[in-house]
């Protein structure tokens, strides 16, 4: 996935060179040391490649217009690579991430370089917050914020209750359940 314009620019280059390599492999045909079948093996490989980047670009690109349709958040598990899809279609750069996280430029860097799988769980949370991010299973009411000063497990442990721990400290109930919590939409009180 692109994730910045720098990026973006690095695979416009790759793709030129890639279609360039394509077209001399195509006009000189298989070398002697090379059977018809390895060098079109070897030049479908290419094309493949350059599918594959051109698909990147236009989801970059089309994040980068703001829209947001593209984006696929159907469970928790999606949610770090939609955080990265709507910074983008927002416009933020990840200094402006790491601005609003207060972390340096570089965390969230390496956060992305990863598809934001080494952030925290209240990392990732307080992303959601800053993007106005919309959930599954998330409910957020007046009545159901509140600031403690003690940890999510410890509260989990008193009360059974599963919640989501902001940066700021604010926790927000979520829903019951066994293995996956958050996959039903019923908030308990």
């Amino acid at each position: 996935m692109i994730k910045t314009p720098k990026q973006l620019k690095i695979a416009r280059d790759h793709v030129a060179k890639f279609e360039q390599t394509i077209a001399a492999a195509e006009a000189a045909g298989p070398t002697n040391d090379m059977s018809q079948r390895l060098h079109q093996a070897y030049i479908d490989g290419l094309k493949s490649t350059v599918e594959s980047l051109s698909r990147e670009i236009r989801e970059f690109e089309h994040l980068a217009s703001g829209d947001i349709s593209c984006i696929r958040l159907k469970e928790w598990s999606d949610l770090p690579k939609a955080l990265i899809q709507h910074r983008i279609a927002k416009g933020m750069s990840q200094a402006d991430m790491a601005r609003e996280l207060n972390v340096k430029p570089q965390q969230v860097q390496r956060w992305e370089a990863m598809d934001n799988q080494t952030a925290s769980f209240q990392v990732l949370c307080e992303m959601a917050r800053i993007l106005d991010l919309q959930m599954p299973g998330l409910a957020v009411t007046n009545t159901k914020i509140e600031l403690v000063s003690i940890t999510s497990e410890s509260i989990i442990e008193r009360t059974g209750n599963v919640i989501i721990t902001g940066v700021n400290d604010r926790r927000v109930p979520l829903s019951r359940g066994t293995s996956s919590p958050w996959a039903r939409n019923e908030v308990f009180a």
